[in-house]
């Protein structure tokens, strides 16, 4: 089953699917020209994702048809020079007034960007912005693209078990892993505007699935979504499963026991975010310790227990992320 996507054109709509705790949406509105079939809101989300907004440079619906032929619209939407460029085409740009709540000093975003431009050559682009300023950055400064960093053929996701190596989830030839950023905003009145594009013409389409939330001291800077469980065992040991399909990415950490203790074993799952990919796999977990195989074995039953359980956008009690960026956890 694949990612549920409703067509909807009312831009409050989208903008409250996208919004959830934390901030209130004011009022929205689309670029001129858009084409209402190429926005929407979705449930079963991708890559952990469970809800939000979708904007395209073509059909929204093509998002979720998994089918192996190039997604490929000119739906005549237009430029947007301002939050895309000057050789941008098929825009869709939505605009949301918000008031970030009492308690709140930032606005958590979470997003995948998927593209049929991975398997081509124009670098379709995408922008986040709070009060007039671009976010949706790669790690050197630069606008996050369809063929930038995290699109990359060493990160993105690719289907390894159909010939044309589409996206389970969806027709695109790839996407971003699940990425996350923290936009420092006092509480009070904001404008945030989203944006997709082609890039120079108007073929192999994009999309941007985004949802966001109210943050307390949230982290700042662009970075790839895990969830991370921790469990104690007799030998400490660190793994990762890859997101794939509906589910998020998890690192599997084993800490072991404080001796002063008589607890045998515990679990806790958090979210996370990070780069650490050094020991990842997209089957089932291995251990980065050899005397380690009954916990993997244990993990890889655990494994199969969180992809039954829905990590939803509310987990209020997650308090603590994990970082690693250029193999520094911090």
């Amino acid at each position: 089953m694949g990612v549920s996507i409703s067509v909807v054109g009312n831009p409050e709509t989208v903008a409250n699917a996208i919004f959830t705790s934390g901030v209130t949406v004011t009022g929205a509105s689309w670029n001129t020209g858009f084409d209402e079939n190429a926005v929407g809101t979705f449930t079963n989300g991708p890559l952990g994702l469970a809800s939000g907004g979708i904007l395209t440079t073509g059909g929204s619906i093509d998002a979720s048809a998994n089918q192996p032929y190039s997604v490929n619209i000119d739906n005549d939407a237009g430029a947007s020079q301002i939050y895309c460029g000057a050789d941008s085409q098929d825009a869709a740009v939505l605009t949301v007034d918000i008031e970030v709540q009492q308690g709140f000093n930032g606005v958590e975003v979470e997003f995948v960007l998927a593209s049929e431009e991975f398997s081509y050559t124009h670098a379709d682009p995408i922008g986040i912005y709070l009060d007039g300023e671009q976010y949706a950055l790669d790690p050197d400064g630069s606008r996050i693209t369809a063929k930038s960093y995290y699109l990359s053929p060493g990160r993105a996701i690719k289907n390894p078990y159909q010939i044309f190596q589409y996206p389970s989830w969806s027709t695109y030839a790839a996407s971003s892993k699940p990425l996350i950023m923290g936009i420092a905003a006092k509480p009070g009145a904001h404008t945030m505007v989203f944006a997709i594009c082609d890039n120079v013409d108007a073929q192999h389409d994009s999309a941007l699935f985004v949802r966001a939330k109210g943050c307390k001291d949230c982290v700042a800077d662009v970075k790839i979504h895990y969830l991370t469980q921790t469990t104690t065992t007799v030998s400490t040991f660190t793994s990762t499963i890859e997101p794939v399909s509906m589910s998020a990415g998890t690192v599997l950490i084993g800490v072991t026991a404080d001796p002063t203790t008589s607890a045998t074993s515990s679990e806790a799952s958090t979210a996370t975010s990070t780069e650490y990919s050094s020991s990842s796999t997209e089957g089932p977990a291995t251990s980065t310790d050899a005397s380690t195989t009954s916990i993997v074995r244990h993990d890889n039953r655990r494994q199969r227990e969180l992809n039954s359980i829905n990590y939803g956008f509310h987990n209020d009690h997650v308090e603590h992320r994990f970082f690693c960026h250029n193999g520094h956890i911090f």
